[in-house]
């Protein structure tokens, strides 16, 4: 247990680090480059994103089969082979995509995007190059799976955090000395990507098992792990839709001056996204090592663990955001109308990325039992949903009605999707969940937040300003990780030891 504690910790410095360097720059990026060009970056988020559909499920079956094979003398042998023919499909892969946005890119330039200030030639070169950052990123995924399944997340985390600065800080020498144009700004991210993904390849190489005979492309690995990987594409597939379609019906129905703006919004809900990804990136394998143990009794500690330190930092986050979300902006940007514009599409980006990370954890128990039916009939049946919903709200509510679509679909999965889940895996536990591992802190978080908004005197852009800010995170979280019972456990066992010590 005490590896996992260490895996989450460096997790979360990890991704607040990343998070904070990644949505610290987005106004100066925005400043520099123009509304339209700041568009064209959430396209290639948005692709980047899209593109891993292409590992067809690979990256999240090879996670869970080498966190199963690791600790097993007779199988721990076999996972140079797997990565090794696995990354026979990986590298090819991401060239053919490189070449599909390629050749894609005049007639998404001419039919989809609608730009004032940037030809359709200038638009699809920039298409071009955003392929190629694409194709560059794109194998990382799969290395970090790798480090992921053998529970190496401080390095993980460390080579991300590294890359991220790099490509974040690096870019505006870049963009002064050079060129302010989002030309600059792409290939920088191309050199970047691939840098990251070659270090992310030989990290994984050196902490690998060292087998004394060769290692070679074996398709009876792909046999073995395709049933599940089938599974975790088409979850894969579908979610992907859902979280890109707001963003593609926007470009294609609005303008890239309104997608910049949009982005903006998800730079910030993106942020809060990523506060859960060190939980299920620490549970998850070790999910799946309990599971082939058939430890069901370690599996439900766990699991209420989990899901309640996501509940506490979720809900200290997103209701400090939801409930300061203008003064935020403004703090942030320092633009009176930017923020004036964006907080509402911001305050509910946030509530559905937040009602999301509460599903993750049991999402991991999920994929660690093997069963990933259950999801890809929910996200099937959210996705014929989603597109006339998506349609009809951008048409009538344009940026705000395309942030609604998070909230009504993740509200359905949570009183639909997993109480079918839980009566399955774990039978009477959905009230549990909800009940005591979720609610409470929703509900203290909330409150808290409201009354320091009632409390706390204007919020200025100074350094009081930030401190009033800091001041409130700290209150609602003391308050918001009082209500959890795994959190009081912690905090009272951390000062009996520290007790015992002295």
């Amino acid at each position: 247990m005490s590896t996992l504690k260490v895996n989450v910790t460096a997790n979360y410095i990890g991704q607040i680090w990343t998070s904070v360097v990644m949505i610290a720059f987005v106004p100066l990026y925005m400043e520099i480059l123009g509304s339209e060009a700041f568009g064209l970056v959430g396209i290639m988020l948005s692709l980047q994103a899209i593109s891993q559909l292409f590992d067809f499920g690979l990256g999240g079956a090879v996670n869970r089969e080498i966190s199963i094979r690791v600790n097993r003398k007779a199988s721990c042998q076999s996972i140079s082979t797997l990565v090794r023919t696995i990354e026979w499909v990986v590298w090819p892969m991401s060239i053919i995509i490189g070449t599909l946005i390629f050749m894609c890119s005049g007639w998404l330039a001419e039919v989809w995007l609608h730009g004032k200030s940037f030809s359709d030639s200038e638009i699809g070169n920039a298409l071009t190059i955003i392929g190629i950052v694409v194709a560059c990123f794109w194998p990382s995924n799969f290395y970090s799976n790798c480090l992921s399944g053998l529970e190496l997340q401080p390095l993980l985390n460390l080579i991300i955090a590294v890359s991220t600065t790099v490509r974040c800080v690096g870019v505006l020498p870049c963009l002064y000395s050079i060129e302010p144009s989002i030309t600059v700004f792409l290939w920088w991210n191309a050199i970047i990507g691939i840098v990251q993904t070659l270090v992310l390849m030989c990290a994984v190489w050196w902490k690998l098992p060292k087998i004394a005979s060769g290692r070679s492309f074996q398709f009876d690995e792909i046999k073995l792990i395709s049933n599940f990987a089938a599974g975790v594409f088409l979850i894969t597939l579908l979610a992907l839709m859902l979280t890109q379609i707001d963003r593609l019906m926007l470009a294609g129905l609005t303008s890239l001056s309104d997608l910049g703006h949009y982005t903006i919004a998800v730079s910030v809900s993106a942020g809060v996204g990523r506060l859960i990804l060190p939980i299920f990136n620490a549970l998850y394998p070790r999910f799946s090592r309990l599971v082939s143990l058939r430890d069901g009794a370690s599996m439900l500690i766990l699991y209420r663990q989990g899901c309640q330190l996501a509940s506490v930092i979720l809900s200290v986050i997103a209701s400090v955001l939801i409930v300061f979300s203008e003064q935020i902006i403004l703090l942030w940007t320092g633009d009176a109308h930017l923020s004036n514009q964006v907080k509402d599409i911001v305050a509910i980006m946030v509530a559905g990325v937040a009602i999301n990370g509460l599903l993750n954890i049991p999402y991991a128990y999920q994929l660690a039992n093997g069963w990933t039916n259950l999801s890809v009939l929910a996200n099937g049946l959210s996705l014929l949903f989603a597109v006339p919903f998506c349609f009809w709200a951008i048409s009538n509510y344009g940026m705000l009605g395309a942030a609604s679509l998070s909230v009504v679909l993740n509200l359905a999965n949570v009183f639909i999707t997993l109480p079918i889940m839980h009566s399955r895996l774990m039978p009477g536990k959905w009230g549990q969940w909800f009940f005591k591992d979720s609610l409470p802190a929703i509900l203290v978080a909330f409150c808290s937040s409201i009354i320091c908004l009632n409390i706390i005197p204007e919020i200025t852009r100074d350094l009081i300003g930030f401190v009033s800010l800091v001041v409130t995170c700290i209150v609602v979280g003391i308050l918001t990780g009082l209500s959890s019972s795994v959190v009081r456990l912690w905090v009272v066992s951390f000062f009996l030891n520290r007790k015992t010590l002295g």
